[in-house]
């Protein structure tokens, strides 16, 4: 059972704006903290709503107002405070010293840190800890989580939309306001300490980080190099529209892009909707049978299918719009990252501005700057997947190739080709790469044809089917322990479905979950199979697990086997992130493997010394796995 994070000791007394406090502190960097809990409730309207917004957009615009900000210190009764009230409020509270918790804290904890130039010591999210702590299977949002616990949930919604394009209130409409947000915090409080004993102490500090580097940001923007990749951006996509000679309407319509096809003698490709079971266009750039008209034999269904994706994949273009307009007049960029974000709990980008695929290189990537006197330090966990699956297995040659330092893309592709293959042969070695790191899921030979010549993961490549199909048999000869793995995990599934306790390594399989390092499980909700007798033997079929509301997946060993790798690799670079912060290091974006801190320039060659060091440490519960890490320090996002 992990250490309760609870504090009930005694406590020097403290008053706070004349309530004194009372209730249980968190215990946390070695500190027993007062925890106040927060909600603002802000003026919106039909243009001015964070449904089209983002929040830097949304706090930062002119029109920005706060109705009010519930609060509630300790377990003292919630109050209400309207703006002549915060001030004073404001004032009163020991910031520094005190946990702010709050359901969607970076809204919050944003809104602190741009109106008030406040900054708690501690930061704690409980829409995060719900993603964390009861996988994602479901909802995450006040309402759900709190009844989910036992309590009564919102029942006061219809104050919010009677203050809509309001920005002065009644006093009838601050007394249902203050309703409506008294009801908020009190959920959130008792949810906090509900689900605080099932989270660890390295996920709480996780946490705190990830809202930080949204709510206290320190990088800038060059927006001139910014406006460059916006005009590369939009040149892509006025030349795609200029080959085609249709309007951009026209593409983006589902309808007219359909009968585009059919003018040019292709049957618009289908699907079943997941949402309504119903037959629907395959146009999504996910949906393989729309990336399969990349290939087609004729070149204008060739150029309709990248115009619609230059019509339709605008992340690129809104990315560096909102770039330029966060970086205008010299205003800091924030990183808003969704923690737990993934089955995996890896996260994900947030907040309509996603840092997390900032191509290597690429003019957006530049563009973000340390700031005077400083610099960005970034180290990247290299191959770390890789390597977590080969300890996983006990693919020991590959280990023993990861130790050495050795290059294992280079030598599979070297066997793959039959001739001497290093980094200079650099297309030969991108398709070992991806064999490498594509194949120890159990992907099919066609499979790995498609993501091959679709350059799904990075290189292009023309494979014949039988080519692909020696290639994944020799990756399998080669990797024989990895193949084995995928059985073993079967095993792990059907475990979970009977309730039976298997241990394997530091994992520990029980029905419907596996516990990871640490304490933090993957959730397999709602496990179902088709069990049959097959002779004497039991068989498991059609094996689905719920993924959302009415969603499910499949489950197979292969499947199984990469979420345990994707999650382990997040379990080290976790704790890696947190090492970093318990030694004061400033994490200003994280973005998959590589982790970024900020640093001033005379502690550059230390602070990367430091973090290699850290990241090259393996952790106690993977005896064995050896890791590396590569990187650099710039005066702006290079490396």
């Amino acid at each position: 059972m992990m250490p309760s994070l609870r504090s009930d000791a005694p406590a020097p007394e403290l008053t706070i704006y004349g309530q004194k406090y009372t209730g249980p502190r968190l215990h946390i960097n070695g500190r027993d903290l007062p925890v106040i809990t927060m909600d603002a409730e802000t003026a919106f309207g039909k243009d001015y709503t964070l449904a089209k917004m983002s929040y830097t957009d949304y706090i930062r615009d002119p029109r920005m107002h706060v109705h009010c900000w519930s609060v509630k210190i300790g377990d003292n009764a919630t109050k209400v405070y309207f703006p002549d009230e915060i001030p004073a409020l404001f004032e009163a509270i020991p910031w520094a010293d005190v946990a702010v918790v709050g359901h969607n804290l970076v809204f919050d904890g944003f809104i602190l840190h741009e109106v008030y130039g406040i900054h708690p010591g501690f930061y704690v999210d409980t829409l995060s800890m719900a993603r964390a702590v009861l996988g994602h299977s479901g909802r995450h949002n006040l309402d759900t989580v709190a009844k989910h616990y036992g309590l009564a949930g919102k029942v006061k919604q219809a104050a919010l939309y009677d203050i809509k394009d309001k920005w002065e209130l009644s006093q009838e409409e601050k007394n249902a306001l203050a309703l409506y947000a008294t009801d908020d915090v009190d959920d959130t409080y008792a949810i906090f300490w509900k689900m605080l004993d099932e989270l660890p102490e390295t996920e709480l500090k996780l946490i705190d980080i990830t809202m930080k580097m949204a709510c206290e940001p320190v990088m800038y923007v060059d927006v001139p190099l910014a406006q460059e990749a916006l005009d590369e951006e939009l040149g892509k996509k006025a030349n795609a529209l200029s080959k085609v000679g249709i309007p951009a309407d026209e593409i983006m319509s589902n309808q007219k892009f359909a009968e585009q096809l059919r003018k040019l003698g292709v049957e618009p490709p289908m699907k079943v909707s997941e949402r309504t079971g119903q037959p629907a266009y395959a146009f999504s750039k996910g949906d393989l049978e729309f990336q399969a008209l990349a290939q087609h034999p004729n070149p204008k269904v060739k150029d309709l299918y990248f115009a619609r994706l230059a019509v339709k994949s605008t992340i690129g273009e809104t990315r560096a719009g909102r770039f330029i307009e966060v970086g205008k007049d010299g205003q800091l960029l924030p990183c808003f990252l969704n923690y737990s974000a993934a089955h995996t709990h890896r996260w994900s980008g947030g907040n309509k501005m996603n840092l997390q695929n900032l191509g290597r290189g690429s003019k957006l990537r530049l563009s973000i700057l340390a700031g005077a006197g400083h610099v960005l330090c970034v180290a990247d966990s290299s191959n770390i997947e890789a390597r977590v699956l080969a300890w996983l297995a006990d693919q020991l040659d590959l280990l023993e190739a990861f130790a050495k330092n050795a290059d294992p893309y280079s030598q599979f592709a070297t066997r793959l080709f039959g001739y001497h293959v290093d980094k200079s042969k650099k297309m030969e070695r991108q398709v070992g790469k991806v064999c490498v790191l594509g194949l120890g899921y159990g992907m099919g030979p066609m499979k790995f044809r498609d993501t091959l010549m679709k350059g799904q993961m990075g290189v292009k490549y023309e494979m014949s089917e039988a080519e692909a199909l020696r290639t994944v048999q020799l990756y399998r000869t080669v990797n024989r322990r990895i193949a084995a793995l995928w059985d073993r995990a079967n095993e792990w599934i059907e475990a979970m479905i009977l309730g039976v306790e298997l241990k394997y390594k530091c994992l520990t399989i029980r029905k419907g979950e596996i516990e990871l390092p640490g304490g933090l499980k993957l959730h397999y909700h709602d496990l179902k199979a088709d069990i049959r007798m097959k002779g004497e033997d039991i068989v498991f079929d059609n094996i689905t697990y719920a993924t959302g509301i009415n969603g499910r997946a499949k489950l197979y060993g292969g499947l199984l086997v990469e979420n345990i790798v994707q999650a382990l690799a997040r379990c080290i670079i976790g704790d890696q992130m947190v090492q970093m912060y318990d030694e004061g290091m400033k994490i200003t974006m994280m973005t998959h493997d590589e982790v970024v801190t900020r640093c001033l320039i005379e502690e550059a060659e230390h602070r990367m010394e430091r973090m290699y060091a850290i990241m090259k440490t393996s952790p106690d519960w993977a005896p064995g796995l050896v890791l590396d890490a590569e990187g650099g320090y710039d005066v702006n996002y290079s490396k």
